[in-house]
């Protein structure tokens, strides 16, 4: 078996117990990878071939998405409901837009998606048109050794039963999706080449980062999306996770703190830029956020309580009369994160953004003005 395969499967594996058909994964993506190098050898475009470690990557990703389609995990099924609601179809540039055309279970075209969309972050260098010869014959072979070989295991699996856990606190929520952005076989690539832009390294500011906020070659969705069509929540609750993408980052004066059996279970602060009250849960011993202490952070919602996200900065002694001017620095410096949480100051930016837009218009006779070349324009301006 290939070590390599086997170490990429056991490390994105999700915390918590295993499933039925978990054990024979290592070996289906064994078998897998050298099926996949043996069917490359017979293409007669060698302008695009996988080579080299992103073998067993290829082979590992292959075996979850087959693991995730046979135990309805909800990962892929997320992904196209997506794609059905913005664009008509399941899967774009693989799969037309007629009603009539079902996908079901591992059907080339999935699986023809899948690989393209990893391949150009994998290696960008040789990433094929969607409709290569090579990517789908890559995909018809895959397909049917996936059928076979998942066909013969319990639709019990360690991803479903970790998604389907609890999810009535923050943190469950949270631990969910830091393991769908960085492990799962959808974003781990994603989130290694974000992490490889930033000098950091994987930090928790870089990783929430990532997690939070960030859109991917899933048709510009993020790990949040993906999450919050794979739950079992309620529509309100799939909302309250999509609105993560804007985590309210600001200024907090802890106000007063809940202690209970050597635990402080919340601590109620506020926002020092817009005002406003936020009961945070906290479950936490030893909690190092005092009444009267100023906190840096960013805050999400669920369940009608806060939880912080990412990294949280203390500042001690910081007087009532310097809050002014930490308002005032958010705004300046950071206008589009505090308009989140300040909308009469995010209605102002609309309403010059709409008085800019209408002067253009006035004076250009449209949206759209064409100059034949840079010093007309600046005469225009």
């Amino acid at each position: 078996m290939s070590v390599a395969v086997k170490e990429i499967l056991r490390v994105s594996r999700p915390p918590g117990a295993p499933g039925r058909a978990d054990k024979y994964l290592p070996d289906i993506a064994h078998d897998l990878r050298w099926l996949l190098e043996k069917s490359q050898r017979g293409f007669p475009d060698r302008s695009v071939v996988w080579s080299g470690e992103p073998w067993s990557e290829l082979a590992a990703v292959l075996v979850e998405f087959g693991e995730d389609l046979h135990a309805d995990s909800g990962l892929w099924r997320s992904l196209e409901n997506y794609n059905r609601e913005f664009f008509g179809t399941p899967l774009p540039l693989a799969v037309g837009d007629s009603s009539a055309d079902v996908l079901n279970g591992f059907d080339p075209r999935r699986i023809q998606h899948l690989i393209w969309t990893l391949w150009m972050e994998m290696d960008p260098e040789v990433c094929p048109i969607p409709s290569h010869a090579n990517l789908l014959q890559f995909a018809k072979v895959a397909g049917t050794f996936l059928t076979e070989r998942f066909a013969r295991l319990p639709a019990d699996s360690g991803v479903k039963n970790f998604l389907a856990g609890p999810s009535r606190f923050g943190w469950e929520i949270k631990r969910k999706l830091v393991w769908l952005g960085t492990k799962s076989y959808l974003f781990r690539w994603f989130f290694a080449n974000y992490v490889s832009e930033h000098d950091e390294g994987a930090t928790v500011g870089i990783t929430d980062d990532f997690i939070c906020q960030e859109s991917t070659g899933w048709s510009g969705l993020g790990a949040i999306d993906i999450l919050a069509g794979a739950l079992d929540v309620s529509a309100e609750d799939r909302a309250t996770l999509r609105t993560w993408y804007k985590r309210h980052a600001a200024f907090y004066r802890v106000v007063s703190r809940q202690d209970r059996g050597g635990k402080t279970e919340s601590i109620v602060v506020r926002n020092l830029v817009n005002g406003q009250p936020y009961t945070v849960r906290m479950n936490m011993p030893r909690c190092p956020f005092q009444p009267g202490g100023v906190v840096f952070g960013s805050l999400t919602p669920w369940h009608g309580e806060w939880y912080w996200s990412g990294e949280q900065r203390p500042y001690q002694n910081v007087p009532e009369q310097e809050e002014a001017g930490l308002r005032r620095e958010m705004l300046e410096r950071h206008p589009g994160i505090a308009y989140r949480y300040c909308p009469a100051e995010a209605a102002q930016a609309r309403a010059a953004n709409s008085k800019q837009h209408d002067e253009f218009v006035a004076h250009c006779g449209g949206d759209l003005a064409v100059y034949p070349d840079g010093l007309t324009l600046a005469a225009a301006e």
